[in-house]
């Protein structure tokens, strides 16, 4: 984890993390968000708040950077993304390959890591929740109508 520079003021262009899904990136001909299927977004960087300096520290995403420090600090609500232009770039290309508002593919590519680590953890994260609500809806939709 590339170390970088401390702001008092949050920089222009700088927005909560909302997903942990935010800091990865599909490899070449990957759709699903799967452990094997992703790598974390290198270059992108991000300010973590702390509440005892009061203050950002600014990070760059890098090889070192370790993917359980991302998850604890964007599950904390600590983490905030300032991308550079290129980082930009990439978001769009994304956005764009997925033919999904950004919102929507955040949503997906989190529900996909959830379910994934609900496979292989058990019930620690929402993933049970999503595949209820998705069942749900399906048995609601064969019911038939009353009129």
């Amino acid at each position: 984890m590339s170390t970088g520079f401390l702001h008092k003021t949050l920089p222009d262009g700088a927005y909560k993390c909302r997903w942990e899904a935010e800091f990865y990136v599909l490899k070449k001909h990957k759709r699903m968000a799967y452990e094997a299927n992703r790598t974390l977004h290198e270059g992108l960087r991000y300010l973590i708040w702390s509440n005892f300096s009061r203050c950002w520290y600014e990070r760059v995403i890098d090889t070192q950077t370790l993917e359980d420090n991302i998850g604890y600090y964007a599950k904390a609500g600590l983490l905030w993304i300032w991308p550079t232009e290129e980082s930009k770039e990439t978001i769009r290309a994304d956005v764009k390959k997925a033919g999904l508002s950004y919102t929507q593919l955040m949503t997906r590519r989190q529900n996909e890591i959830d379910i994934e680590r609900h496979k292989h953890h058990g019930h620690k994260q929402n993933a049970w929740q999503y595949w209820q609500a998705h069942r749900r809806k399906i048995i609601n939709s064969l019911k038939s109508k009353k009129r």
